[in-house]
């Protein structure tokens, strides 16, 4: 057997999803049903031309459906999942037709995982062998498999899977309100895995079209895309996309497909660490909705920093989400990690903005960073005033030659599709050069800078504490002879 009824109860976004899903299970609406390994397939007759082609992947509860509902899965993947819990014997070992070998290589299945290969001239599809179709019904033999994850688990095998193909079902002792949060769970991964599907198919698209038309476009066609992540229940990512026409125009024009090359590529190099780990929780934050604050105060993985911290500055924006984006960075004047972002976000309805932390002032406080990846997110758990004000740390080891980028470095190391980093500058100063601002401190490395600064810190002595984007440095804070300066 495939899946158990209950279990594809619970995948249903909701019921009437599965309502309409129960009243496609007559097989007569499927002129092809087959499978191979852990792969399932159907071509179910809609009201167009052409059936629609459903897949369902059950070595990660993976699907995919040509019709243009936007439910995640859609009633004709819930049929199907029905049909195999319920007469599986309609379900045929046969060769995969051409569409799902593609659909398969698009998923890129983890390693040790085959995809079916799809069927040749020589040998196609076996039509579904059931009874009134021209067929008798195939027996389906079960049989019970050694716990590998549990006393209460359990795993089910037929013969539609080879030898290693098995696939875990939930617990038959769990509370029903576990196994329901799983297959909630899992209906969520699958979803995801299929919006990151479509989200590389589109950029795919986009580079065959030329990065000009992209350009040009952009909010038209990243607004497209965003709503189909929104609908795979990637909120996080679809945010990131709809936001990048805001930052390619934020560019001069010579700078804008260059930006663009570098934001699809991140967005694929998010979509592969996903694939990787989807239970990591920076992964999971980018993809999908952060933790809630709470869940972060109480999480015993998370790191727990005590330290005097000054605020470097702010950053308001207004999404077009309508959601406005208040990010605060602090820098550690202790020991621990260099900085961290406190992110806040409010609806722009909202009647007055939370309260706002001044630059320039510091605080004695304990942070949590959120868990999983660099250490740069995080909520204040305590704080209370200093009395005495200390000076920002050395961003260098005395006697070494200074890299201004090198912690921008290490954080996209470890988190390449991260688009921004936060850069503690040592000591060095602005510069006019080529019609722009630059931030120097000597050497090769000169930074262009985001915003103008005041003409009065021109060729003064700074240090400075910024965001590097990769080709633009915005300056928030600084120290100079005459004392601090914010941007």
């Amino acid at each position: 057997m495939w899946f158990e009824i209950p279990r594809v109860e619970a995948l249903a976004p909701d019921q009437a999803a599965l309502k309409a899903a129960r009243g496609l299970t007559k097989l007569t609406l499927w002129p092809v049903l087959g499978s191979q390994a852990l792969i399932l397939w159907g071509e179910c007759q809609g009201s167009g031309a052409n059936p629609y082609q459903v897949g369902v992947d059950a070595r990660d509860m993976g699907y995919r459906c040509t019709c243009p509902s936007r439910k995640a899965p859609c009633k004709h993947v819930l049929a199907l999942m029905l049909i195999a819990a319920t007469d599986a014997s309609a379900i045929v070992p046969c060769a995969a037709p051409e569409w799902v070998g593609e659909w398969l290589g698009r998923r890129r299945p983890s390693q040790g995982r085959q995809a079916p290969k799809p069927a040749t001239t020589s040998q196609r599809p076996m039509p579904s062998a059931r009874p009134g179709l021209g067929g008798a019904p195939q027996p389906t033999a079960t049989r019970p498999l050694t716990d590998v994850s549990g006393p209460a688990d359990r795993l089910i095998a037929s013969e539609h899977f080879p030898p290693g193909g098995e696939i875990a079902l939930f617990s038959a002792e769990a509370p029903q309100d576990d196994v329901r949060s799983q297959a909630r769970r899992a209906a969520t991964e699958a979803s995801i895995a299929a919006g990151l599907d479509e989200l590389e198919d589109w950029i795919s698209d986009q580079l065959r079209a030329g990065l000009t038309r992209l350009v040009a476009e952009a909010p038209q066609r990243c607004r497209r895309i965003a709503a189909r992540l929104v609908d795979h229940k990637a909120g996080s990512l679809a945010s990131r996309v709809d936001e990048m026409p805001a930052r390619l125009f934020a560019l001069p024009s010579a700078e804008r497909a260059r930006q663009a090359v570098r934001e699809l590529g991140k967005l694929v190099l998010l979509a592969q660490a996903w694939r990787a780990d989807p239970t990591a929780p920076h992964i999971r934050r980018a993809v999908g909705v952060a933790e809630q604050r709470a869940a972060v105060l109480a999480d015993p993985r998370a790191l727990r920093t005590t330290s005097v911290w000054e605020v470097a500055g702010s950053r308001v924006t207004t999404r077009r989400d309508r959601l406005i984006s208040h990010a605060t960075w602090l820098i550690n004047l202790g020991e621990g990690p260099p900085c961290a972002l406190l992110q806040d976000y409010y609806p722009v309805t909202a009647p007055r903005a939370p309260a706002q932390m001044p630059a320039g002032r510091q605080i004695a406080a304990e942070l949590v960073y959120y868990p999983g990846g660099p250490p740069v997110r995080a909520v204040i758990a305590t704080q209370e005033p200093v009395r005495e004000r200390l000076a920002w740390p050395a961003p260098a080891p005395g006697g070494t030659e200074f890299d201004p980028l090198a912690a921008c470095r290490q954080l996209w190391d470890a988190a390449p599709w991260e688009l921004e980093a936060p850069a503690l500058l040592g000591p060095g100063g602005i510069v006019q050069g080529g019609g722009v601002q630059l931030w120097w401190g000597g050497g090769a490395v000169a930074l262009p800078l985001a915003r103008p600064c005041p003409v009065a810190l021109l060729g003064s002595r700074l240090e400075a504490f910024g965001i590097w984007d990769g080709a633009r440095l915005d300056l928030l804070a600084a120290q100079s002879e005459f004392g601090p300066v914010t941007m």
